[in-house]
């Protein structure tokens, strides 16, 4: 074929930048979002219920690396960053019936709270958000957050939303990898034509694995979300603490989990659902009512290898089931927070039943950690 000198100069020009491309293209990794990401890791976290209120920032701050350095130290790779939010009574003088949330005086604002997130980060630890809605004044009129009843569920979620999406705004600008929606809203599982829209918006402003959270009872699970469990669903049929022995624990929570004894199983495959909470009393008994977190040092005896026994079950169950990430409640974190406080003491009176720092404990939950 008789070929021009221009043709053939066009032709070879094409032929190397499409070499070129080809070579380059090789070469590209593509990015994982944050939602992809978090998809495929275990999340190993910690829940931390955060008053960054009093005290300085700096002082928050300062605090904020000894907390996920401690957390570090428990082989945690993740932290719940626990926000509160409060019953709007603008509308309404009872709490359980409010129209709406609003934010109090806990509720850090999302440029502050971006923040801890990017220090948590520089930790080496991933975050989720997760939203609580305050129960001082619920608990005050003898209910909790699973059992409100707004007067208007299309107001509640309208101002639920508004609450929302600027903290799910501020999770894309720092690359937050999970945000969980609906924690322990029991009453309000049932809403999907709130909850699905809901769902999918947080999806489009946060970039991030969503989270939805259901109680032991009314087990409700959303298309589109990762279901999370709180783990407090009780165990029948052991009479002392000598018989609450990790191996009885765990064959008793995992049949309660799959078979579903007594309030039905899980409503996913164990493989799409996280536990969100893990918490119990170290209290004789206490494996019949493992959300009570009352401590009397006047009458009460602690006793640490019930909830021992209990993180470790529950680490057992995660791992046996497949589970995609476990979470212990919990800190309470300040300025003041003091990574070498223990929840032992001596004087009983400065002891603490529920929370477990620097006690056995936290040796299960860095032991469950180590396991991955």
């Amino acid at each position: 074929m008789n070929v021009s000198r221009s043709q053939f100069s066009i032709r070879s020009i094409a032929l190397v930048l499409a070499a070129m491309l080809c070579a380059l293209t090789s070469l590209i990794v593509p990015l994982a979002s944050p939602s992809s990401g978090a998809a495929t890791q275990k999340h190993l976290g910690i829940n931390v219920v955060m008053y960054p209120q009093y005290g300085s920032k700096k002082a928050n701050f300062d605090a904020a690396k000894k907390l996920f350095t401690y957390l570090k130290s428990l082989n945690a790779n993740s932290v719940a960053l626990c926000i509160q939010m409060y019953p709007d009574l603008t509308t309404s003088d009872v709490a359980s019936t409010a129209s709406g949330v609003v934010t109090g005086s806990s509720t850090p604002t999302p440029q502050y709270l971006g923040q801890f997130i990017d220090l948590a980060h520089g930790a080496g630890l991933s975050v989720q958000i997760r939203p609580l809605l305050n129960e001082d004044l619920l608990h005050a009129a003898g209910t909790w957050r699973g059992e409100i009843k707004p007067k208007s569920p299309a107001a509640w979620f309208t101002s639920y939303t508004k609450f929302l999406t600027p903290f799910l705004s501020m999770s894309r600008q720092h690359h937050v990898e999970s945000f969980a929606i609906g924690a322990e809203l029991t009453s309000m599982t049932p809403y999907n034509r709130y909850w699905l829209p809901l769902v999918s918006q947080a999806k489009k402003l946060s970039g991030s694995e969503i989270i939805f959270e259901s109680n032991w009872v009314g087990r409700g699970s959303l298309p589109g979300a990762t279901y999370g469990y709180d783990n407090y669903q009780p165990i029948q049929g052991v009479a002392t603490a000598a018989d609450a022995t990790v191996s009885t624990l765990t064959t008793k929570m995992e049949s309660n989990l799959v078979k579903g004894t007594g309030y039905g199983g899980l409503p996913v495959a164990a493989s799409e659902a996280e536990f969100s909470e893990i918490a119990i009393a170290a209290l004789d008994q206490s494996w019949v009512e493992p959300w009570i977190d009352n401590y009397n040092p006047a009458k009460d005896v602690i006793n640490r290898t019930v909830q021992a026994n209990w993180f470790t079950a529950s680490c057992n169950a995660y791992h046996d089931l497949g589970m995609r990430g476990i979470f212990f409640w919990g800190i309470v974190f300040n300025s003041n927070f003091d990574p070498t406080w223990s929840a032992d003491n001596a004087d009983p009176t400065k002891a603490s039943a529920y929370y477990w720092q620097n006690t056995a404990s936290a040796d299960a939950i860095r032991a469950c950690f180590a396991r991955g």
